[in-house]
């Protein structure tokens, strides 16, 4: 896990759009740590949330963002609304995935944890998959 600067998170998504405009895809993610600002609890707010922006997003956020849950052991911190970078501007569904907070102890934790990460990728290529045979309309 690597916290990055917002001018470095700009450039990707800049790039992520970019890329979504030349090649046929049929939705783009980001994933990161989320972390709070200072005067919140980290103690109180913990694991998975996936942000989209566009309506059409939504159902692919929820589609995301329950196979993400069933197969890693983070909690789920919930789909939410907002206007982001990575999210507006694409005519594609496009999500941030955040894989759980580096401000709470036992998110971070997981964070650095070797075994969990491979878990991650390992949950996000299932994603992935299902999601594709889920556009083709068959199940996994």
């Amino acid at each position: 896990c690597q916290i990055e600067s917002r001018e470095h998170c700009l450039k990707i998504a800049e790039f992520l759009v970019g890329l979504v405009k030349e090649l046929p895809v049929s939705f783009i993610f980001k994933s990161s740590s989320n972390a709070l600002p200072d005067g919140r609890d980290p103690m109180l707010e913990s694991g998975l949330s996936t942000y989209y922006y566009n309506s059409f997003s939504k159902p692919v956020a929820h589609f995301v963002q329950s196979t993400l849950l069933q197969h890693t052991q983070l909690s789920d911190y919930g789909i939410l609304y907002d206007s982001l970078h990575i999210c507006r501007l694409t005519q594609c569904p496009s999500l941030l995935l955040e894989l759980g907070f580096l401000t709470n102890p036992d998110d971070a934790e997981k964070c650095l944890d070797p075994k969990h990460r491979q878990q991650m990728v390992n949950a996000l290529a299932i994603t992935i998959r299902r999601y594709r045979l889920w556009l083709l309309g068959m199940t996994s």
